[in-house]
């Protein structure tokens, strides 16, 4: 069974654990610094209903975007996603090179693994890496 969520009061727990965590500073965009280019690849890969809130953006090949109930993330030309609800805390930061997993110290780690639902996400290693994990940690739907 879905569980209905209160958008507004997601959206501003997502924004503002964004905020706290840094993460504009280390290039995080919101939905107003989109340009329409990046706005059409988001609406053509993934749906044109999505509203993104946060944003990871390295190029057309490789981007990640968070709404207030999913998550999404390109690279190497496949779509993968997941349901906010379904994270259950259970996240490790991996390296991703040569279209390999493995483990890695804490200034290699170029991806996140999700556990449960069993995918991996992009996202800028560093700083904004450890702030979007923390954003994912705190700031999903709870039942």
């Amino acid at each position: 069974m879905e569980t209905k969520i209160n958008n507004n009061l997601y959206s501003n727990r997502i924004l503002d654990r964004a905020e706290k965590q840094g993460l504009f500073k280390y290039g995080c965009l919101k939905l107003v610094d989109l340009t329409e280019d990046q706005k059409t690849i988001f609406c053509k890969t993934v749906d044109h209903n999505i509203e993104p809130l946060l944003v990871f953006w390295d190029s057309v090949d490789r981007w990640t975007v968070m709404t207030v109930d999913r998550l999404f993330s390109w690279y190497e030309n496949n779509l993968y996603s997941c349901v906010l609800e379904d994270i259950k805390n259970e996240i490790e930061g991996v390296v991703y090179e040569e279209g390999k997993y493995y483990e890695g110290t804490k200034l290699s780690i170029n991806m996140l693994y999700l556990k449960r639902p069993k995918i991996y996400v992009w996202v800028p290693k560093g700083a904004a890496l450890y702030g979007f994990w923390h954003v994912l940690k705190y700031c999903r739907p709870q039942n």
